[in-house]
């Protein structure tokens, strides 16, 4: 291949090989189409660099490794000022932003000099070559291996197939005889039970659970989440069953996104309305009949993580927290639309707070940009309170509208996927973070089955044997922790009420 040729294609393996290194690492969470976008801006300024460049110089040789070593700044920036930052050197992000600014501009400054002073670059074009290169052939490896993990030591049966669902439900919609209920399933994570909030927290939250009884909800006030995490939670409540020990992230994520009870209910003619989140639990579902998704262009997290990567860096933090307070914002905005819907709808709505990132006050005002995305060192117990309470207030609006806005009174379950866990450790830290908000609006008969001890696992077999006369029975009620990838039973939660 001649320099000529060589020369051409350097800068346009600097502007791919970073975004699809970074997607390699990241394929089984983030699909191949997140990455065209951003590899296509890339390769389009490349592209524009070099053609104004090479209009002033008209030298292609120089033209080239210049913009190569514009793209190495570029896609490097980032991940030099995560190292001189983990040091601890500097107080200030706005300092250690400049000193290193002002240092790299002169590094590059003088290399680009030096190569236009150069008599010869071939080898230097070279390197150009190759090093791009090798990222994108170990890329297609590291994506093999990923695939080949997935595969290993999975549980031969993920979960029990409790209910009879035909193959495409979507396609079985028999005409109901009367009218059926919408069906909200409303996450609020993080969200702890009313007497943790208090022991803990210092905080009463009668008033937002008299409201709840008063618009005639049933609270199961002594209610545990099975599963201390988000993804092992949602995965048990939306299939019906507890879960084999084992399993990976990938099987949990393809429970998620093909639920059970969503597939069921279409088999009964609804529509499953599922709203987008920034959360991998919730980020998408492959069945859905209707879909929300707020994804502004920094709001995939792979762009975001990709900028933070880069010269770009300094946006990103405008962007997780500013970007999560917007969701939560179009969450309730369009959730009170769903009964327009002339179909009976099954939704799914994960609000990502009360859990951190802390970025609502009390009344809703937006502080994101002075909170980590990290749970912060200080003022915990206040940042979590203000912002629970501003989610009360946003979901006694909601449900007033859901109430309101329903020819048939629906179906409504709030509940937290887990607790809070801030304010304690040990087993008080367990018993806080397994204790749920668990609130049920439902028919009589499913109400009659209702007991407050129940954990979100049972929540929706009453629902398919109460308001679907489904023979399903209804399981013990047990948290687990998890230790050494197993699950294992909770003291803390057997205990009940007691707090450690």
């Amino acid at each position: 291949m001649s320099l000529k040729k060589i020369t051409a294609i350097h800068p346009f393996l600097f502007a791919a090989a970073p975004i699809v290194f970074l997607w390699s690492h990241n394929s089984q969470k983030v699909e191949f189409v997140e990455l065209l976008l951003p590899a296509l801006v890339s390769v389009g300024a490349c592209a524009l660099l070099l053609g104004v460049l090479w209009l002033v110089s008209r030298d292609w040789a120089r033209t080239a490794a210049t913009v190569s070593l514009l793209l190495l700044l570029f896609f490097g920036y980032g991940h030099l000022f995560e190292l001189i930052w983990s040091w601890n050197f500097f107080q200030n992000v706005f300092v250690a932003h400049l000193v290193l600014g002002i240092y790299l501009a002169v590094f590059f400054a003088g290399t680009i000099a030096a190569v236009w002073r150069a008599r010869n670059i071939e080898q230097l074009t070279v390197f150009f070559t190759i090093a791009p290169a090798v990222i994108l052939l170990i890329s297609p490896v590291t994506i093999f291996s990923q695939v080949l993990a997935t595969y290993e030591k999975q549980p031969e049966v993920v979960v029990e197939p409790v209910l009879n669902v035909v193959a495409d439900p979507r396609q079985a919609q028999p005409k109901a005889a009367e009218p059926m209920p919408d069906i909200y399933y409303i996450i609020l994570d993080s969200y702890s039970r009313a007497d943790s909030l208090k022991q803990l927290y210092g905080y009463d939250n009668s008033s937002f659970i008299d409201f709840l009884k008063s618009r005639g909800f049933y609270i199961a006030d002594q209610s545990f989440s099975n599963y201390p995490n988000t993804i092992y939670s949602l995965s048990s409540s939306l299939n019906l069953h507890y879960l084999k020990d084992g399993m990976n992230e990938n099987q949990l994520l393809k429970m998620l996104r093909e639920p059970l009870i969503a597939r069921y209910l279409q088999s009964k003619g609804y529509r499953y309305v599922h709203f987008n989140t920034f959360a991998s639990e919730t980020r998408k579902s492959d069945i859905a009949d209707v879909t929300y998704d707020y994804t502004p262009l920094l709001g995939r997290e792979f762009t975001r993580i990709l900028l933070r990567t880069t010269l770009l860096s300094g946006l990103e933090k405008y962007g997780p927290t500013r970007l999560l307070a917007e969701h939560t914002l179009y969450l309730f905005d369009n959730a009170g639309e769903i009964p327009h819907i002339s179909a009976p709808t099954f939704t799914l709505a994960h609000f990502f707070p009360p859990h951190h990132p802390f970025i609502f006050d009390s009344s809703g005002n937006y502080i994101g940009d002075d909170q980590p995305m990290t749970v912060p060192t200080q003022n915990v117990r206040s940042l979590y309170v203000d912002q629970l309470i501003f989610m009360n207030d946003r979901t006694k609006l909601l449900i007033d509208q859901l109430l309101k806005r329903s020819s048939t009174p629906p179906i409504i379950i709030i509940q937290g996927d887990h607790g809070g866990g801030y304010m304690t450790s040990g087993r008080a830290k367990e018993w806080d973070r397994l204790g749920i908000l668990n609130a049920y609006y439902v028919p009589e008969n499913y109400r009659q089955e209702l007991y407050n001890t129940i954990t979100p696992v049972n929540s929706f077999r009453l629902l398919v044997k109460s308001c679907f006369n489904e023979n399903l029975k209804r399981l013990p009620d047990v948290s687990y922790v998890v230790k050494d990838e197993k699950f294992v039973k909770s003291e803390v939660a057997a205990r009940g009420n007691d707090r450690p």
